[in-house]
């Protein structure tokens, strides 16, 4: 299994356990909206992230809800988060726009697969001609192949539901056009890469005496970071 992949089970797995140990009786199922397995994609010894996972039903009844004094008290709140409060991903109030701006410039260093191609020769060893000049035709292709098979990620805010805090998280979506991101087509953007963003989750327990105790504990969420052609591919 790749290193993104390693992660990724160990996020969904951690998410998974914690929710399901603190939700009691609650009539939330987890295991159905969470999968730490990876598929294989259509291309052999490719491997892809069940991402973004599915919406948590963990709202379910009132009394496994956060009374509204936790909620008021935002200062109490941010103090438990500590340094895992992300401003940039994540959001008190419900945001403006759900959707932020796609960027699709092409950021970072171009990918080795593309710059290593040899464009001087045929695969039969004869010349290749691409008009004059060589160095600056050979770049225009490159660059046209990087953002042919290029896989933004596209960020919308999610409402997390009700025992969730912050409430609003940003996560990402792999973009897809109406073209296949692969030469020849077939293959389409695919999680590769994810990270994960710590919020509070409102867990509850019953006791012997079958009373109820509730508290704020910090869960993992994953967010798509990076997304690629056909997935995350071994050599």
């Amino acid at each position: 299994m790749s290193q993104g992949g390693e992660v990724m089970a160990l996020q969904t797995e951690t998410v998974l356990l914690v929710i399901v140990v603190l939700l009691g009786a609650s009539d939330c199922q987890p295991d159905k909206y969470l999968d730490d397995s990876l598929p294989e994609s259509p291309t052999k010894n490719c491997k892809y992230l069940n991402l973004p996972i599915l919406d948590l039903q963990t709202d379910g009844s009132s009394q496994y809800l956060p009374p509204a004094t936790e909620l008021t008290d935002q200062k109490k709140l941010l103090k438990i988060m500590g340094d895992n409060f992300d401003d940039e991903f994540m959001s008190i109030e419900k945001p403006k726009r759900r959707r932020e701006p796609l960027e699709w410039k092409l950021q970072g260093d171009m990918p080795e697969y593309i710059k290593n191609q040899n464009l001087r020769r045929y695969p039969d060893g004869t010349n290749m001609r691409l008009g004059l000049p060589y160095l600056q035709s050979r770049k225009k292709f490159r660059k046209w192949l990087w953002g042919r098979t290029h896989c933004p990620v596209k960020y919308v805010w999610k409402n997390l539901g009700k025992r969730f805090w912050p409430r609003w998280l940003k996560v990402g979506e792999c973009y897809q056009t109406k073209q296949s991101c692969s030469i020849p087509s077939g293959l389409t953007c695919l999680p590769s890469i994810s990270t994960s963003k710590n919020v509070l989750f409102w867990g509850c327990i019953r006791e012997r005496q079958n009373e109820m105790y509730c508290r704020w504990i910090t869960v993992p969420y994953p967010v798509i970071t990076e997304c690629k052609c056909g997935g995350e591919c071994d050599e």
